[in-house]
């Protein structure tokens, strides 16, 4: 299975297809939030691979993950902020925002159809596993594959950034984390 930093690479893919257009933390953001609710689920005693329901599936991808990605941007803005003394340089429209948090959050549900045994993409209407889109017609071999292919993109990104940044690890993460970035003290 692709790790859930590892889904970061989709987030930027789009981000730079946009031409920057889209707001890349909301876009880094959303693509992790679907796997918020696998700890959620293994506390209330779903057992694996069942633990992946509404925020797995298209209709969260368009409303909770989307909800959730506004509630947490702030957060996350922040941690960036406080960690590496970055900030974005504004933020764009709400429309802007609400978009990428779309993208980040369906290209998310979508790459997880890919490869993993269970896939309710239509919960709530059916719990049914979804599986036209696994790769291979073998979710074990799709993991694999998926996972060595979005880990060397994973390092191919941080590379590419980290030399943009002169080598500066603080402006590669900054980078990678809010896009173009102002740097406070």
């Amino acid at each position: 299975m692709v790790l859930t930093p590892l889904h970061y690479v989709l987030a930027y893919l789009a981000w730079k297809a946009s031409r920057g257009r889209f707001y890349l933390p909301a876009l880094a953001l959303s693509s992790f939030i679907p796997d918020l609710e696998i700890p959620v689920l293994v506390a209330l005693g779903f057992k694996y691979p069942y633990n992946r329901l509404v925020m797995h599936s298209i209709l969260g991808a368009f409303t909770l993950d989307v909800a959730l990605t506004l509630l947490m941007l702030p957060l996350y803005l922040s941690a960036a902020g406080l960690l590496l003394k970055v900030k974005p340089p504004g933020t764009p429209s709400m429309a802007i925002v609400c978009f990428s948090a779309l993208i980040g959050s369906t290209s998310h549900v979508l790459l997880d159809a890919m490869h993993h045994r269970y896939n309710p993409l239509f919960y709530p209407f059916t719990s049914a596993s979804i599986d036209v889109l696994v790769l291979f017609g073998d979710w074990f071999t799709a993991s694999l594959a998926l996972q060595a292919l979005f880990t060397a993109a994973f390092l191919a990104i941080f590379l590419v950034e980290l030399k943009r940044a002169d080598w500066v690890l603080r402006g590669c993460m900054g980078r990678m984390l809010v896009g173009k970035c102002i740097w406070t003290r």
